[in-house]
């Protein structure tokens, strides 16, 4: 694919003899291709993709074209098709499939998705969508950040985060998350005498919990937008008071997402 492998341009005056140029063009052509596929191999070989038919070629595809992340809600109905051994060729070259995004967790790694927004952005300016220098990926280690809303669309994705209301969380933050969460709505002893995991509630849907926000790096009114974006919403119910020593229990209103 032409888009991971851009064209090197030798920008030189007329000191450099034209047969001069085209040398160091071809060293540096070659010189950056080595460096783009030694970063961004995944993809490249999720772009080639021997072998692969039917709906698993075209969830590939998408990948590919996506620079390996994917929303899951646009292509839902393939993955729902797809058999398990299609879904383990694709986990065989990297490909996690999250609730949220299907993604490829080695190009999350600062240095990939940075060669990953060059290429995107390069892509962007053939077609007149984008202008000027490629802005900054947000910091390293950063689990989310305080959405932009004058960076262009599908700026954050390429930087591995997904909108969440006014925030960007990063996209394998965002499915830690959801399994926190799916463990404590669908959580069932094992044995009778397991407790049950702080922030399930009996009966179904969970109570927001320190660990869930740590996560994606905020609280508050930001983590109920999180949420909310993710199709959750709150309700009041009235949950057992947690018995102290010396203390009636006593019924305490707690909002339960569900």
């Amino acid at each position: 694919d032409v888009r991971f492998r851009p064209r090197a341009e030798v920008i030189a005056d007329d000191v450099l003899p034209p047969t001069d140029r085209e040398l160091v063009r071809e060293r540096l052509q070659k010189f950056a291709e080595r460096q783009i596929t030694a970063l961004i191999e995944p993809l490249m070989k999720l772009e080639e993709a021997e072998g692969f038919e039917g709906l698993t070629r075209g969830i590939a595809y998408r990948l590919a074209e996506n620079y390996g992340v994917l929303p899951r809600d646009g292509v839902a109905e393939d993955v729902k098709q797809l058999g398990q051994d299609d879904r383990a060729k694709l986990r065989a070259l990297g490909v996690r499939f999250g609730a949220f995004t299907l993604f490829l967790p080695a190009l999350l790694k600062p240095a990939a998705t940075d060669v990953r927004l060059v290429l995107w952005w390069l892509e962007q300016q053939k077609q007149g969508t984008v202008s000027g220098d490629v802005p900054a990926a947000p910091a390293n280690g950063l689990t989310s950040t305080a959405a932009d809303p004058s960076k262009p669309e599908g700026f954050y994705r390429m930087c591995g985060y997904r909108l969440c209301g006014p925030r960007a969380v990063r996209v394998d933050m965002l499915e830690r998350l959801s399994d926190l969460i799916r463990d404590r709505v669908f959580w069932k002893p094992r044995i009778p005498e397991e407790a049950r995991p702080q922030g399930a509630v009996e009966g179904g849907g969970f109570t927001i919990v320190p660990d869930m926000m740590s996560l994606v790096g905020c609280s508050g009114e930001e983590f109920e937008a999180i949420l909310n974006s993710l199709g959750f919403r709150a309700q009041k119910k009235l949950l057992p008071k947690v018995a102290t020593p010396g203390a009636k229990g006593q019924p305490a209103a707690a909002p339960v997402a569900s």
